[in-house]
């Protein structure tokens, strides 16, 4: 038996439908090994078009980040602009964040379009005086329209969208002040380093001469072994603190998304622990909490998405309703007619889809109200940390540091000239002194400074290292 015309056409037809699918694909976008190499070494010495190119996926202005025409590492890496403006563009979360966000914009272009039109066609094929075939074509009315559901969904799609860009300005604000800790660090880290490395010249030829009177008998066994144990025990702490430098820049390339080989690494230098005690410090205030700490405002949308499926929820008492042609062929007429198809919503279903959105909807706004109360804990307790740490750095630290100095000076001059086991024990107790000491001021520099940035993210106010001057 013979293959039917109609056969072959819905053949036809069914493959062409298949063809234009496998068309609408997407190309695949293989990793390329070389490419992401050469994208992570071209950071190293960025031009701001690349940071800029980075930026741009914000499709917006930079943060109103001011950039200049070429970036100097030497110059432009002691301020903020540069180092937030990589931290933006660069950071992984922030990256990963970007991209949900403007995945979540495509997916609100695609909320609230009416469904798929239905087509079937139903061919009855018993012999020719009987054949018919049947033609019914059916659209979303309601949809069309843009009312019930659909509605509902167009707005939880935007709230969605909402809370997205919401969590990328969070991200975006612990990135910057994460690397604004970590310039800290990095810059704490190199002081010791360096202070510790000064002490530990003269430390080396006080040794030296201790040494020559044990082996010239003037010093007993256990003067020299005392000397020795703590002249030992401050060389072991210099070397962990050489080690915590090459940590601290780790962690700076890692935040900033920098290679560890970038020019900028080396740039950070003392100017990032500058300390000014007359620094406003304000009580925080619960109601300027709410606008300006990103975490509270993404909060706030996670509340409005929560709300708007609270409406979708309701929204699902509306009847799906289908209307279209029905068209009716036989080999004597062509009939000609309508179809109508409502899907009525079971009651019971609704109503406790509902109460579930609006108990969702109450623990959204207890989330909020612990939040609010969170932060505004944590920026009282910070501020007082921040007073605690500058008057720490004023008296304490500068105390202990000046006079450490003062009794290392004055054991030193008196092992100069004097060689009785007195003076060795002297100078021992001031090696050990001065080891704390030399580092005390470094130590309350960085404190007061990280507690700087941690009451500033608290309370909601700019991250930045800047002076005034600097700005």
């Amino acid at each position: 038996m013979g293959t039917s015309p109609t056969k072959v056409r819905s053949c036809l037809l069914t493959i062409s439908l298949l063809l234009v699918a496998s068309c609408a694909a997407p190309p695949a976008a293989p990793l390329e090994p070389e490419k992401l190499v050469a994208d992570v070494e071209g950071r190293a010495d960025p031009s701001p078009a690349l940071v800029l190119a980075a930026l741009a996926l914000h499709d917006a202005t930079p943060l109103g980040l001011s950039l200049p025409a070429r970036w100097d590492p030497q110059q432009d890496a002691a301020h903020d602009v540069f180092w937030h403006a990589h931290a933006i563009a660069f950071e992984p979360t922030v990256q990963a964040s970007r991209r949900t966000w403007r995945a979540a914009r495509h997916d609100a272009a695609a909320a609230g379009h009416p469904d798929r039109a239905v087509v079937s066609y139903r061919l009855e094929d018993t012999g020719q005086p009987d054949r018919q075939s049947d033609l019914v074509s059916t659209l979303d009315l309601l949809g069309l329209l843009g009312i019930g559901p659909k509605a509902a969904e167009q707005e939880v799609a935007a709230r969605a969208t909402g809370l997205a860009l919401g969590q990328l300005e969070q991200d975006i604000w612990a990135a910057v002040f994460d690397v604004d800790r970590a310039r800290v660090s990095l810059a704490a880290s190199r002081q010791r380093e360096a202070r510790l490395a000064s002490f530990a010249a003269d430390a080396a030829s006080d040794i030296h001469r201790l040494e020559t009177l044990y082996t010239r008998g003037r010093l007993s066994e256990g003067l020299i072994g005392r000397a020795r144990a703590v002249h030992a025990a401050f060389l072991a702490r210099f070397h962990q603190h050489t080690a915590a430098t090459a940590r601290a820049r780790e962690t700076l390339a890692h935040v900033s998304g920098l290679p560890p080989h970038a020019p900028a690494l080396d740039a950070i230098g003392a100017a990032m622990l500058q300390v000014n005690p007359t620094d406003p410090a304000p009580v925080p205030i619960a109601a300027h909490l709410l606008d300006g700490v990103p975490a509270l405002r993404a909060a706030r949308l996670r509340y409005a998405l929560v709300e708007a499926q609270v409406r979708a929820a309701a929204a699902a008492w509306w009847p799906s309703l289908r209307v279209g042609p029905h068209l009716k062929m036989r080999p004597d007429e062509f009939l000609t007619g309508g179809i109508v198809a409502l899907d009525l919503p079971w009651p019971s279903k609704v109503s406790a889809q509902i109460e579930a959105a609006l108990e969702r909807r109450e623990r959204a706004r207890e989330a909020v109200e612990g939040a609010l109360a969170r932060t505004l804990a944590s920026g009282v307790a910070r501020r007082q940390e921040l007073l605690i740490a500058r008057a720490h750095y004023a008296t304490h630290a500068l105390t202990l540091a000046s006079q450490s100095a003062r009794a290392w000076r004055g054991a030193r001059a008196r092992l100069s000239v004097d060689e009785s086991g007195g003076a060795v024990d002297a100078w021992v107790d001031a090696l050990t002194l001065r080891s704390r000491g030399v580092l005390a001021e470094v130590d309350a520099l960085e404190r007061a400074r990280l507690m700087e940035l941690e009451f500033r993210e608290a309370a909601g106010l700019c991250p930045g290292l800047d002076t005034e001057d600097g700005r």
